[in-house]
């Protein structure tokens, strides 16, 4: 056996070996009609275990590999079994995100060297976040956040998304 690996150099195996999985028995929390099957690759050391909820038909995978995939990359499979997503997936939990947003201040980071070309602000970028989302800082645009290198490019402390360690709770449906 020739031994293949995927772009971040994982063993990717040929289907003669496979990865560690369990099946997570959902009977035991009264989910008699959660069924689970399982699949293995043909062609990698991938496992496939796959709950259906029998009342909906909606079903979700989790994948046990060592090696990358598209599926888990675009949400497709879980690589994971958190058991209060798989129960998200097929209907049964809803799930809402805590810190959805975080304030946002649009700002440019200087060269060391370009710092003495602006006027500094009488605030830190810290004291600007403190004013909260939707404050006016436009007295401080085009200065040089206080103490640091962030010049200031927005008029205001906008709301964006938050990617940074999201919080996610799920709750009963």
């Amino acid at each position: 056996m020739k031994t293949k690996k995927d772009i971040n150099g994982n063993f990717i195996g040929d289907g003669t070996i496979h990865a560690l999985y369990n099946i997570h028995d959902f009977k035991k929390e009264g989910y008699d009609f959660i069924e689970s099957s399982v699949s293995k690759s043909n062609t990698s050391e991938s496992v496939y275990v796959t709950y259906t909820n029998t009342h909906n038909k909606k079903s979700v995978s989790v994948r046990f590999s060592n090696h990358t995939s598209n599926s888990v990359k675009f949400g497709d499979v879980l690589t994971y079994t958190d058991v209060n997503e798989i129960l998200y997936r097929l209907g049964l939990k809803g799930k809402k995100v805590i810190n959805g947003t975080r304030p946002f201040i649009l700002t440019e980071f200087l060269k060391k060297k370009d710092v003495a070309k602006y006027e500094e602000a009488e605030l830190t970028i810290q004291d600007m976040y403190a004013l909260g989302v939707g404050a006016d800082i436009s007295a401080y645009k085009g200065k040089v956040a206080k103490g640091g290198r962030s010049l200031i490019c927005g008029d205001k402390i906008e709301e964006v998304e938050n990617s940074i360690n999201v919080k996610i709770e799920y709750y009963d449906i």
